[in-house]
């Protein structure tokens, strides 16, 4: 989905189509911050990385 999201941004932006950009770059980055939570949750279980402060 990230990648999909990617190759959205690059194509609005061939087209010029600024509301589309803002559009893909917002899909985008929740993809991307969904990926990065996920990546640190695994960490946190295999014990590789301490959990956030307002895990509890």
């Amino acid at each position: 989905m990230t990648a999909a999201a990617a190759l959205g941004v690059h194509m609005h932006g061939r087209g010029e189509d600024a509301d589309g950009v803002r559009r893909s770059l917002g899909r985008l980055e929740c993809f991307l911050i969904q990926l990065l939570q996920t990546l640190h949750d695994v960490r946190v279980t295999i014990g590789d990385a301490e959990p956030d402060e307002d895990e509890g």
